[in-house]
């Protein structure tokens, strides 16, 4: 929607399918557990992507199989920090949750900066930099995740993306 937007209404709006391939995905191994035997899957969201699994997480109406997950991390996340741990705690019967934060992610602090101005909140925090506001007041942490301080990384906000990897 543009450089100085930030498309939350089509992230929430995308929940509804990660719900959706959640459960196919779900279905496809309970039925055909002889064909996945021994593959592992893991759930990736960066930045945006984090708003899509909060909002399907909590507009799930019913538990959800997140044991298909061996992993889920959850990368420079976009979501707000205040309330996390509420959603993330729902994604139950997963072996990992990882979380990633970076106080000097440069792309969510712009981000950052909109959505304090957006939701009149100076002291508004992304869950991507930091775990506490900006008074120093520390967010309830979820017991099911693991936090990863990635502050110190040159790559900022594509943690996942090496120089020198080739395509």
């Amino acid at each position: 929607t543009g450089a100085f937007d930030f498309p939350e209404k089509n992230a929430r709006a995308a929940a509804k399918d990660l719900l959706s391939v959640i459960q196919n995905l779900g279905a496809y191994l309970k039925n055909h557990i002889k064909a996945v035997k021994g593959i592992r899957f893991t759930l990736f969201t960066h930045s945006m992507g984090s708003i899509v699994l909060e909002q399907a997480m909590l507009t799930q109406d019913s538990q959800m199989p997140f044991n298909v997950f061996d992993t889920v991390l959850i990368n420079a996340s976009a979501s707000s920090a205040k309330h996390h741990a509420a959603w993330v705690e729902k994604m139950e019967g997963t072996g990992n949750i990882y979380i990633t934060i970076n106080r000097y992610d440069p792309t969510l602090g712009k981000a950052e900066l909109y959505e304090a101005w957006q939701y009149s909140d100076k002291n508004f925090r992304l869950l991507g930099k930091a775990l506490t506001s900006k008074e120093g007041v520390d967010y309830a942490l979820a017991r099911n995740a693991i936090y990863v301080d990635l502050t110190k990384t040159p790559l900022r906000h594509v943690y996942y993306i090496h120089r020198y990897l080739k395509d």
